[in-house]
């Protein structure tokens, strides 16, 4: 499966812009989770979250956060 979402390009209102992706991404992966568990195949399961930019660890003047250099790369599999 590979799904996208967009939306963290927050250069302004960050943390309200994360109020509302997070807890959407929060219920996909508890669906995602729940459905690879009832098909019997979630211990098969390795799940990639990647961004191809980064985001400055301090706040702008807008509240938000500016392109920094690197990119997140999350891998999380059973072993």
């Amino acid at each position: 499966f590979y799904v996208a979402m967009s939306g963290f390009d927050s250069h302004i209102n960050l943390n309200l812009s994360l109020d509302i992706l997070l807890p959407q991404m929060n219920s996909a992966m508890a669906e995602f989770t729940a459905e690879m568990k009832a098909q019997g195949s979630w211990n098969s399961v390795v799940v990639v979250m990647t961004s191809e930019f980064s985001r400055t660890l301090t706040e702008n003047t807008g509240e938000g956060s500016d392109h920094a250099w690197g990119g997140k790369n999350i891998l999380a599999a059973r072993l």
